[in-house]
């Protein structure tokens, strides 16, 4: 995995459990979400510690869905993991840059 040299780390998309919530309500993919939050903050947790063993940095970038739904229709993106992934990665890059 390639992580550009000014990055800190890979993004990981993450949510407050009220945000956790709204979010599965919105996704495309929402039906796929862990059944609890606490299972959600279970599995981030587990696979920061992996990637953590692999040498790979991690960045939790907080999601909100009243900025990350403009920007995917903004972006003509569904509102799906692929758009976690992608918008957590440009904000990872923005918070390691500020």
């Amino acid at each position: 995995m390639d992580i550009p040299k000014n990055t800190r780390g890979l993004g990981i998309p993450y949510y407050s459990e009220a945000e956790w919530h709204k979010a599965k309500a919105v996704m495309v993919d929402g039906g796929t979400f862990h059944a609890t939050y606490a299972e959600f903050t279970a599995k981030v947790q587990q696979k920061q510690a992996e990637l953590d063993r692999q040498g790979v940095a991690t960045i939790r970038v907080y999601l909100r869905m009243d900025e990350f739904v403009p920007w995917c229709r903004a972006n003509g993106r569904k509102i799906d993991a692929n758009a976690r992934a992608e918008f957590a990665a440009f904000k990872a890059r923005d918070q390691d840059n500020g």
